[in-house]
């Protein structure tokens, strides 16, 4: 993954590119028997576009794609181990309990997808936006989220775990009993994201260097056993 420019001000929105969809050239639709008959070595898909596929359950291990619009496709339980993903735009997709471990996702967008009990391990997002997302029990341990932005998604109960975040945006995130164990949150604005039950190391060293407001900061302090003159 190519390093990305640090700016003056840590809390610096990410240089996130475009939306896909403006990139692409008179995308071809994506023939549903290619897609269902699809094995891995087969041919990327390139430029292409599919509304209401549903792929669920299917085996996409190390597919790629550069170029794509998919839109109120289902991709529930798919293994998309190890796919490498460039220039997708995913639109009302349904990809619940998909596994995309040790995926590559580059300039992605996710607009009112559902992605609960999603498992992202050691994935790479680079250039990713999500938006009105349903990500509750998703696995994102281990995972290096660079130029990545959430707004007004839910992350309850996911796993965060030793994690890797660069230029990241969190833009009225739910992050309720979210693991965030092990993952340093330094530039990240965490003041507009609900923190409750968020899981930290005993130290809570996590949160160094992160933007918090009083309510929060008074929250974590009482884990310390800090008290707290009302």
């Amino acid at each position: 993954m190519s390093p990305l420019p640090s700016p003056r001000d840590p809390f610096a929105t990410p240089p996130l590119a475009p939306a896909p969809p403006a990139a692409l050239r008179d995308p071809a639709p994506l023939d549903a028997g290619r897609a269902l008959a699809w094995e891995p070595g087969d041919e990327p898909w390139e430029n292409v576009e599919a509304v209401g596929l549903d792929l669920s359950g299917r085996n996409l291990r190390e597919l790629e794609v550069a170029g794509a619009r998919l839109a109120g496709c289902r991709l529930a339980g798919c293994d998309l181990t190890g796919a490498v993903l460039s220039d997708v735009a995913f639109e009302r997709c349904d990809l619940s309990n998909a596994v995309l471990d040790r995926a590559a996702l580059t300039r992605c967008t996710f607009q009112d997808c559902k992605l609960t009990g999603a498992s992202l391990m050691e994935a790479g997002l680079e250039s990713v936006a999500m938006a009105d997302c349903s990500c509750g029990l998703a696995g994102l341990n281990q995972a290096r989220l660079w130029a990545f932005s959430a707004r007004t998604c839910d992350f309850s109960g996911a796993d965060v775990s030793e994690a890797t975040l660069r230029h990241v945006v969190l833009d009225d995130v739910r992050l309720a009993g979210t693991s965030l164990f092990r993952t340093p949150l330094s530039g990240v604005d965490l003041t507009r994201c609900s923190l409750e039950g968020i899981v930290l190391s005993d130290a809570l060293g996590e949160v160094r260097g992160a933007k918090m407001d009083l309510y929060q900061a008074a929250g974590l302090a009482r884990h310390l056993g800090v008290i707290i003159q009302e």
